[in-house]
């Protein structure tokens, strides 16, 4: 028996490995994380199997919860619920090859899985299974912080038609992006792969790294890409990126044929894919590694910065870069 009440103010508190596999299953309840949770020494040590829960939110109350290495095509968590937060969890020494979150149901199911102010340090073996890293489509990160080692074959890192607000990547490894036939929303838009694909905004978005990434011919490749959700209105009916920044460096392989078109395949959005209306960038933000030629001339306001006045506050903060020193 749990200690607390489920509630808000006194919930169930989670004293060990057992009780978080075991004992979170309560849709409407609250539930808290105590002491660091370490697989190591433990049965799941050698692999772990998949953990269904329901909670309303799971407050890792900035405890650790480490040495994890799923089983093969076993997500890390399994919900049975439609709604669900994660808040102040660090995710260290992940291991897996499918995704860290799912579904009993379906991927489509859970309508609403917040991730707030956690970090995530992850070994990703990828998968083609679509909906990315996480594995639920309604999911809404905010400050977050992943350091990400990506093998395999993916089609999107970060998939969701929710929100990204104040997140920063730092990304490596070697890896395959596959060809995407993207849902269709109000028509039908090819075939593309992606960092970060979502339906609605992202906000102070950081990616920083060094990736071999291998790209199929014909097929474009977007750092930032809008999936074009007519239902959404606040902008437009747009997705919508605003104060982000790449300062990556991408060895690309071609996988095999000719590059797509006349355009390099490895580029950011242009008009005659993403129409104007439809997409906004603005405040935008990249590194000298990153060829200006990849970024649309119609997308807002584009700064090149060196290494050095990418990591300067006050540089950032002159450029009208809402920034603080912590991000």
């Amino acid at each position: 028996m749990l200690q607390g009440a489920g509630t808000e103010l006194d919930p169930f508190l989670i004293t060990n490995l057992a009780e978080l596999r075991t004992e979170v299953t309560n849709a409407a309840a609250y539930y808290k994380v105590t002491q660091d949770l370490d697989v190591r020494g433990t049965q799941y040590e050698a692999e772990w199997t998949e953990c269904t829960i329901a909670c309303l939110q799971l407050d890792f109350d900035n405890k650790k919860i480490r040495n994890i290495t799923t089983a093969l095509n076993n997500d890390i968590f399994k919900y049975n619920c439609a709604s669900s937060t994660i808040i102040n969890a660090k995710f260290e020494n992940i291991t897996c090859n499918k995704h860290m979150f799912g579904h009993v149901t379906s991927y489509s199911t859970m309508t609403n899985l917040n991730i707030l102010n956690s970090s995530f340090s992850v070994k990703w073996g990828g998968n083609t299974a679509g909906y990315g890293l996480f594995g639920i489509r309604s999911t809404t990160v905010d400050s977050c912080e992943f350091k990400l080692k990506i093998s395999g074959t993916v089609e999107a890192i970060f998939w969701t038609n929710k929100t990204y607000n104040r997140v920063h990547v730092n990304l490596t490894g070697d890896f395959s992006l596959s060809k995407v036939l993207l849902e269709t929303f109000s028509g039908t838009y090819g075939d593309y792969t992606h960092f970060f694909r979502l339906l609605n905004h992202g906000t102070k978005i950081y990616l920083t790294g060094n990736v071999g990434v291998k790209v199929p011919a014909n097929t474009p490749f977007l750092f930032f890409a809008n999936a074009r959700n007519t239902a959404y209105s606040a902008y437009g009916n747009a997705a919508y990126y605003t104060q982000c920044y790449v300062a990556i460096k991408c060895n690309f392989t071609l996988i095999s044929g000719t590059v797509w078109g006349s355009q390099s395949f490895a580029r950011f959005p242009t008009s005659a894919y993403w129409p104007a209306a439809n997409f906004v960038i603005a405040d935008w933000l990249t590194v000298d590694d990153v060829p200006v030629s990849w970024i649309s001339s119609d997308r807002g306001k584009t700064y090149v910065v060196t290494e050095s006045q990418a990591k300067s506050v006050d540089y950032l903060q002159n450029l009208g870069f809402n920034v603080n020193a912590k991000e």
